[in-house]
């Protein structure tokens, strides 16, 4: 679903944020910004002009996680598509329902992407790292999030179980790196790969909550997150001393590349740099498979945070289900 300017909304959707802000140009006036999802799973901003006196009508505030049918009309405004809200009701009786369909999955679903993460972990042959991966899927409350997360606010893999599936395509990646260059350790890779971005679990909440930074995620970073999971699972293997266990954390540490990327080290491995290279290379893929999926050959992806430039959509791409096979 993609709205163009002028189309009528009749519809519900899951509000993900919001804020009541008040005019530049007076104080008693208020207006609501809002990011919803809708059933396809995109999310659209929405606004709510004059709320100091709509909210009069409906005698309540609009909370995050709230599911509300609008009506209203789409416009818009600095080459984005937002969401004029003219009316509201709220779905309370059947919400459940709706987030269920409101909320964005990937098209492979959780149990699927789990069986392949289960597998990946079975071929590791290193003692050390198959026990540090196997004590996060063994651990309820550890593995019960990561297979439900998202893996980020905003961009890449903002979805329910999004965490589970950026991991699964970059452990397959990093499989078939390793074919390529053998002289690579492949379980120092898996276990790269599951451990980097582990600490999502503690620096977002769970989308239907929001999928927002928590007061520590802001604080911390991830990074802090998944070193401290990595250093609780190490002392309870006892293999904190290893050379395995310094190096994946070293991976784990230096996985965005760059000091003024958020990292405190950078890569001084040969497998930490394929972890930085194939993180950012699958969070780019995802990016510019989302995007080009509401538009037609010869159309345009908009330059993100994301993505460094504008992108083509060609007419020799291909047409698949998800972005990795």
């Amino acid at each position: 679903m993609t709205f163009k300017h002028g189309d009528s909304v009749n519809q519900p959707f899951f509000v993900k944020a919001v804020q009541v802000r008040t005019y530049k140009n007076s104080e008693q006036r208020k207006y609501v910004e809002l990011v919803m999802f809708a059933q396809s799973g995109e999310s659209f901003p929405g606004r709510i002009w004059d709320w100091q006196e709509k909210i009069k009508t409906y005698e309540r505030e609009i909370q995050q996680g709230d599911v509300i049918h609008i009506t209203g009309e789409a416009s818009e405004y600095q080459k984005q598509i937002q969401i004029r809200v003219d009316h509201l009701e709220w779905r309370d009786e059947d919400k459940a329902t709706w987030v269920d369909q409101l909320l964005p999955r990937p098209k492979q679903s959780a149990d699927r992407l789990k069986q392949r993460l289960h597998g990946m972990v079975s071929t590791m042959e290193h003692p050390i790292l198959r026990a540090l991966a196997e004590a996060v899927l063994s651990d309820r409350e550890i593995s019960e999030r990561l297979y439900s997360y998202p893996a980020a606010k905003t961009n890449h893999h903002a979805t329910l179980h999004g965490l589970l599936h950026h991991i699964v395509s970059m452990m397959e990646c990093a499989n078939k790196v390793q074919q390529q260059y053998p002289f690579l350790n492949r379980d120092l890779l898996l276990a790269g790969v599951l451990y980097h971005d582990l600490g999502k679990i503690g620096e977002l909440t769970h989308l239907r909550d929001g999928g927002d930074y928590t007061l520590e995620g802001k604080l911390h970073g991830h990074i802090h997150f998944s070193a401290t999971l990595l250093q609780r699972f190490g002392q309870q293997q006892g293999v904190v001393k290893t050379e395995a266990f310094k190096l994946l954390q070293h991976m784990v540490l230096s996985h965005h590349g760059k000091l003024e990327w958020g990292s405190p080290v950078t890569p001084k491995i040969p497998e930490a740099v394929v972890l930085h290279m194939i993180d950012k290379l699958d969070a780019m893929m995802f990016c510019m498979f989302s995007e080009m999926q509401s538009l037609q050959p010869g159309e345009w992806v908009k330059r993100t945070k994301s993505l460094e430039n504008d992108m083509l959509k060609h007419s020799l791409l291909n047409e698949t289900e998800d972005y990795f096979s």
